[in-house]
């Protein structure tokens, strides 16, 4: 989480996706520093499911660098509207 944490201070993340599975603090503290530096938040999946979509296990946050696929995602999630 802090590696994650550290990218949205440095201005580096353009979306972050939460599971619904994380910890109440886990959601709680990432949620604060997504409002506190106006990065975009989607709670979604669980940690299984988003750990096997980027190839990784365990991951409970995902930051997304990639400009594009933020708005991309974010549309989806959203039915087609940003």
């Amino acid at each position: 989480m802090q590696a994650c944490l550290d990218e949205i201070i440095k201005k580096q993340v353009n979306l972050v996706i939460v599971a619904k599975d994380a910890s109440e603090k886990t959601i709680k503290e990432i949620t604060f520093v997504c409002k506190k530096y106006d990065v975009p938040l989607i709670i979604f999946g669980n940690i299984e499911e988003n750990s096997h979509a980027i190839g990784k296990k365990n991951r409970a946050i995902i930051g997304v660098k990639d400009f594009g696929i933020s708005n991309k995602i974010q549309e989806l999630v959203n039915g087609g509207e940003l």
